[in-house]
């Protein structure tokens, strides 16, 4: 194992900024939501804390597209959650169960790298175009036939409390699967497309369907997720190599010019700094605590599960974890490693590593060869979710699957310029 210090070196100066925005803005603006910060416990817990590098560097240089989809959670969950227990407001436990389990995440993946398998792809570039337009075709009719075409400029004033009396709206509506899809993966992932292969038809087009679908659903991880698709197009144009370096640095930046907003618009920089960084993990740590005390989910929260046997709660976990902390119906999402504790506890967490692990040896299995930009556009959003929501949750409703059915439908890159 080569250790990269450079890496090693943009890893503490993310963990230090994070440490200080903790401190200045989420700590002293969301204290009331559960955050401690003792300065006194921080410097105890500082080395432990650091030990969350040691899954970076097992997270080997290899331009495998699983070792990109790894870095997304080891940034958005490993990373906040050393901040989080150095300042006390997580519990040494949890910090280190989730260090383990990414640690054997990565060294399995390694290895899993290393076995290789043939698998069919498809030649037909026209094939995967007519199933990919016509998801957008069916998903926007059915869209439009449930909700119409609803533009209302409003609703982008992010830190007003209409988009949350919206979304409440429109989460209660039933949307079903498609739409569930349609609105978390499908303009993103046009835009994407429109960008990779250099359509302005389809760009304007995803640019249409982001202000129709957020007029009526006011989901925010819409936005983010056009903003997200965008800087990793902007990456790959940047860097002459995307490595796990490269992609610190960016973060870096993304991060500071979130922190600079401050000083013009405070509630929205802290708004975007806790919501994206700390409060995912916050909530893990709830849901740690919570299923200490309480009865684990038994994979009965679960769709496909609980429609034969039934559910183990009587309202949805985040639902339950809303009331029991705060009283209201706030919906309480936990990530990849927190939701399968409350499934089965350490059991549960072993479970959801190795399905996350086949996963990405089935994209990296159908990944060979083809355009390696568009294949991390395609999976970047799924994976991202990953950090506040289940993976069963993710595979379903946040695009997982459709987007795996796009990828193997996906030809090898010489192909797709020779059809072109």
């Amino acid at each position: 194992m080569t250790i990269n210090f450079r890496t090693v070196f943009f890893l503490l100066i993310c963990r230090f900024i994070i440490d200080i925005l903790y401190y200045l803005i989420s700590f002293q603006i969301y204290s009331y939501q559960g955050y401690t910060a003792n300065l006194e416990l921080y410097l105890i817990n500082l080395p432990f804390s650091l030990f969350f590098i040691f899954p970076f560097i097992l997270n080997d240089e290899k331009n495998n597209i699983s070792n990109y989809l790894i870095f997304i959670l080891l940034i958005g969950i490993l990373l906040p959650l050393s901040s989080l227990f150095a300042f006390g407001a997580s519990p040494a436990s949890w910090y280190f169960i989730n260090l383990t389990s990414f640690s054997f995440i990565v060294i399995v993946n390694n290895f899993m790298s290393n076995i290789h398998f043939d698998v069919p792809h498809l030649n037909n570039f026209a094939l995967f175009k007519i199933v990919f337009y016509s998801f957008y075709a069916i998903a926007t009719l059915v869209f439009i036939s449930k909700y119409g075409i609803n533009i209302n400029i409003s609703s982008f004033s992010l830190t007003s409390e209409l988009i949350y009396s919206q979304r409440g709206v429109f989460k209660d509506s039933n949307p079903g699967y498609l739409i569930l899809n349609f609105f978390t993966l499908g303009p993103p992932l046009l835009f994407a497309y429109s960008i990779v292969f250099k359509n302005f038809f389809l760009m304007v087009g995803s640019s249409i369907l982001t202000i129709i679908i957020f007029s009526t659903s006011s989901e925010k991880s819409l936005l983010f997720s056009m903003a997200l698709y965008l800087g990793v197009f902007l990456i790959h144009k940047f860097f002459k190599k995307v490595n796990q370096k490269n992609l610190l640095k960016s973060y870096i930046f993304m991060i500071l010019s979130a922190s600079s907003i401050y000083f013009i618009n405070p509630i929205l920089s802290a708004l975007f700094i806790n919501r994206l960084i700390f409060t995912p993990q916050l909530v893990s740590t709830f849901y740690y605590e919570y299923f200490q005390k309480y009865d684990f989910s038994y994979f009965l929260d679960t769709s496909i599960f609980s429609l034969f046997f039934g559910k183990s709660y009587h309202t949805s976990i985040s639902r339950e974890l809303g009331r029991s902390l705060f009283g209201d119906e706030t919906n309480l999402n936990a990530g990849l490693i927190a939701d399968g504790y409350s499934k089965l506890g350490m059991s549960g967490i072993i479970i959801v590593c190795i399905v996350f692990v086949l996963i990405l040896k089935i994209i990296d299995a159908f990944s060979n060869k083809k355009n390696n930009l568009f294949v991390k556009l395609l999976m970047t959003f799924s994976f991202f979710a990953m950090i506040n929501s289940s993976i069963f949750t993710v595979f379903f409703t946040s695009g997982l699957f459709l987007s795996i059915i796009f990828l193997i439908l996906l030809p090898p890159n010489k192909k797709i310029i020779s059809e072109k």
